[in-house]
């Protein structure tokens, strides 16, 4: 299989698995950080995949340096966000692709 299908089948699962996970209207910021995170991973090789882990850890550890401690929907997107970018990039490293 190429990378690339392989890739596309890994982020295509994820978003259905974050669909069914976060159904629930109180959920939304997950799911919409969920989907934004797996979109950001299309067509990214691995290096740019560690690459897209660190720049949205640095948008974690901004918004909690901005103050927006308080903004828990934020909290819940970006978290999401980079939890299913760490996903994709465990899901790669594991695969059998150089």
């Amino acid at each position: 299989m190429d990378y690339l299908v392989f890739l596309d089948r890994v982020i295509d699962d994820g978003i259905k698995a974050a669909k069914a996970d976060y159904d629930k209207p109180s959920n939304k910021p997950m799911l919409e950080g969920s989907i934004v995170g797996f979109e950001l991973c299309r067509g990214k090789n691995p290096d740019d995949l560690v690459k897209l882990m660190f720049e949205v850890q640095k948008d974690m550890g901004n918004w909690w340096i901005k103050g927006e401690k308080n903004d828990i929907d934020k909290y819940w997107y970006l978290n999401s966000k980079r939890s299913e970018i760490e996903w994709v990039a465990n899901v790669v490293s594991a695969s059998a692709f150089d």
